[in-house]
């Protein structure tokens, strides 16, 4: 596996110090350019699409405060498009991460319902369609399942056809472009497509779908660059389980290393608020002895210095330590 990396067709993000992470990576590249081609040459025209986003309250993002749609078909003909605001968290406001858009949709009438009504019309909607495409849609989907809305029948492609898919814009782009995922609105801009207020739920839901058609029309499956990477043969060594496990060891210890980084904040917080108390100090003859303020230190800055070593940036920002989970949350949070 070593060998690996040395391959010239494999693209910079793609590869790692771990060959275990580069194969685990690789065959996700190969996957997403199949995806592309699978959709673009071997999905009809008579299938349905139903493009989703939805927006939650940034310090919960357990309140679900907007759900869109649009359901359209292969020949981009718009069947149908919704807004929704949740009653339940109208006055939930965004603003301070994200722009709070959700009183500007552009392509309609925004409707406000209760949540469990908006439930119930999308798994209707959901029972009349093939194929799910968003932006960082596994994140939806998760917050959606936990709501009840129903979406067992859909699969994701990985690079395999499926009659009920779910589809990950980010991938696509992944596909086309051989990068790493992401925003939608860094989508946007590279592929010249025009936009305003996004963040909101029924706008980036039809944002998405033309992001979605721009991608697939400027696919070349006879691109020679995708020959050369699909034809990279993964190493027979290569094991899923063994990338996995290596991967769950590597996250308790990002893990571990955020909590030392706590520690050693708070013992900064605690040294500084004592250091006035023990800047002098009886010995065990009531002899007063100073107390040097550098050597009082010399232990925590040694620990210091060790934590500062591991900085994890964005991920221990958002106390995210799975990387593919946290490479989800960038591209649908447009963090890069």
């Amino acid at each position: 596996m070593e060998r690996l990396n040395k391959n010239i067709n494999i693209p910079d993000y793609i590869r790692k110090d771990n060959p275990l992470e580069t194969c685990y990576h690789l065959i996700n590249l190969q996957n997403d350019i199949k995806t592309v081609s699978i959709i673009k040459q071997k999905i009809g025209e008579r299938k349905v699409f139903i493009s989703l986003d939805t927006e939650s309250y940034e310090k919960n993002h357990d309140y679900l405060t907007e759900v869109g749609w649009v359901i359209f078909d292969k020949t981009e003909k718009i069947l149908k498009k919704e807004h929704y605001i949740i009653q339940e968290y109208m006055s939930f406001h965004n603003g301070k991460y994200v722009e709070d858009n959700k009183f500007n949709y552009d392509f309609g009438e925004s409707k406000t319902k209760s949540l469990i009504e908006v439930i119930r019309l999308l798994n209707k909607e959901l029972n009349s369609v093939d194929y799910i495409v968003g932006q960082g849609i596994n994140n939806d989907i998760k917050d959606l399942e936990k709501l009840g809305v129903n979406l067992t029948k859909f699969e994701e492609m990985k690079g395999i056809y499926k009659n009920y898919g779910i589809i990950d814009t980010q991938y696509l782009y992944s596909g086309c472009f051989y990068d790493r995922p992401i925003s939608l609105k860094k989508g946007l801009d590279k592929l010249h497509i025009t936009y305003r207020y996004l963040h909101n739920a029924g706008n980036d839901a039809y944002y998405t779908m033309k992001y979605f058609f721009e991608l697939i029309r400027n696919f070349d499956i006879n691109d020679i660059k995708n020959k050369r990477i699909l034809d990279i043969k993964i190493p027979d060594e290569y094991n899923e389980e063994d990338y996995i496990r290596y991967k769950r060891e590597k996250d308790e210890r990002r893990k571990r290393e955020k909590e030392l980084k706590k520690l050693k904040k708070n013992r900064k917080i605690e040294y500084y608020d004592n250091y006035s108390e023990h800047i002098y100090e009886n010995d065990d003859y009531g002899n007063d002895n100073y107390y040097d303020y550098y050597d009082y230190y010399d232990d925590f800055n040694d620990n210091y210095n060790y934590y500062d070593d591991s900085n994890m940036g964005i991920g221990e920002m958002l106390g995210i330590y799975d990387s593919d989970e946290l490479d989800e949350y960038i591209a649908k949070y447009g963090f890069y």
